[in-house]
């Protein structure tokens, strides 16, 4: 069955950077914009009026920056991508909700790579909410707190490679635990 094309809203205040990524999304079949805007306030208005699948947002605007207009979201919250031309908020976008993130210049490969997991997300809301632990589905990495959810940009083997030495262990071909938070553990093995 055939999806329609997600809906996606461009939010950047740099009038050339937000007409690169509408010329790069308009060449997606996954992707209808649904409209733009040059900032937070803006975006606010849009996204209640227009009601977008998905939202591509600079994370550094004035007045309100990105960060702030996820604060500000109410109903109908689309899918999230950070767009920014700085590295260092990673960890605070998908600490906000972000499915992905993305460093200016945005190339083609990793906006199609954004827009398969924004896809996939609405294809199956209730998967991707249940069923966590540090956990790869397929290509997406879920890093599961306690009280919250991040989507990793890296593949489960790169988090392992990285956790080396921690607390950290594999304990499944698809999840990574913190042994320091197992309580208790069943073996079916006899």
């Amino acid at each position: 069955m055939q999806l329609r094309p997600m809906r996606a809203l461009v939010v950047d205040d740099e009038p050339i950077a937000r007409q690169i990524l509408i010329d790069e999304l308009e060449g997606l079949l996954e992707v209808e914009l649904a409209g733009d805007s040059a900032n937070g306030n803006q975006a606010l208005l849009k996204i209640a009026k227009l009601k977008p699948d998905l939202m591509f947002l600079d994370s550094q605007m004035p007045v309100m920056g990105g960060f702030e207009v996820i604060q500000n979201l109410q109903d109908d919250v689309p899918v999230v991508v950070i767009v920014t031309a700085f590295d260092q908020h990673a960890i605070r976008a998908f600490e906000a909700g972000a499915v992905g993130y993305l460093l200016k210049p945005v190339t083609p490969a990793r906006l199609k790579t954004s827009v398969a997991r924004a896809q996939r997300l609405r294809e199956r809301p209730h998967d991707a909410a249940e069923n966590m632990a540090l956990q790869s589905d397929r290509d997406v990495v879920w890093i599961i707190l306690a009280r919250q959810r991040l989507l990793s940009t890296c593949s489960l083997q790169e988090l392992e490679r990285r956790l080396e030495g921690s607390q950290f262990r594999r304990g499944h071909r698809n999840a990574i635990v913190n042994i320091n938070s197992v309580d208790f553990m069943v073996s079916n093995l006899k």
